[in-house]
């Protein structure tokens, strides 16, 4: 009732080598079908979460050198020309920012578009635009009184970079949950 006693060696060593090559072949289908879905996998999380991240990144880059710019126009609050120079950085920046804000579609919980990041950036732009307006109209002409007017747009700041922080943390967990 053996089958193998009754088969030969040459048969029997046949049919092994056969079952291995059988799950080798099993095996390296298993493992292409796996690469293949890890490609889309990948695939997938570049073509909808990267350009996020990217966008983040970019517009956490670009507030940092904005709010950089803003505090050379606060050092050089008496001289009109680094004052100016400062400010003019500081507009070239801004337009980053607001570029990278429309390519950035950050999502709430039921799909709409999240606009907090923006508001809060509009409330700090307009926010600098008025002290720079003083200063450079003389109504800011001394360090209390900047002082002063730069204590009232403050928590427009706190808003602008809890906003982005917000958006941060968002981005980082669409990436976690693709």
């Amino acid at each position: 009732m053996n089958l193998l006693a009754d088969i030969s060696i040459k048969t029997r060593l046949a049919l092994g080598q056969l079952l291995l090559l059988l799950l080798l072949i099993v095996t390296a289908v298993a493992a292409w079908l796996g690469v293949k879905r890890m490609q889309y996998e990948v695939d997938e999380l570049s073509r909808t979460h990267l350009p996020t991240l990217h966008a983040v990144s970019d517009l956490r880059q670009h507030i940092g050198a904005i709010r950089a710019h803003e505090k050379d126009i606060v050092i050089h609050y008496a001289t009109s020309s680094r004052r100016d120079e400062a400010k003019k950085a500081w507009d070239n920046e801004r337009q980053k920012v607001e570029q990278t804000l429309t390519t950035l579609q950050l999502k709430q919980d039921d799909g709409r578009p999240d606009t907090l990041l923006q508001s809060r950036f509009e409330a700090y732009v307009k926010g600098i635009e008025a002290i720079y307006r003083g200063l450079a109209s003389g109504e800011i002409g001394d360090a209390e009184n900047l002082n002063q007017q730069l204590a009232w747009y403050k928590s427009a700041v706190s808003d602008m970079e809890q906003a982005l922080a917000k958006a941060v943390a968002e981005s980082n967990r669409q990436l976690d949950q693709g």
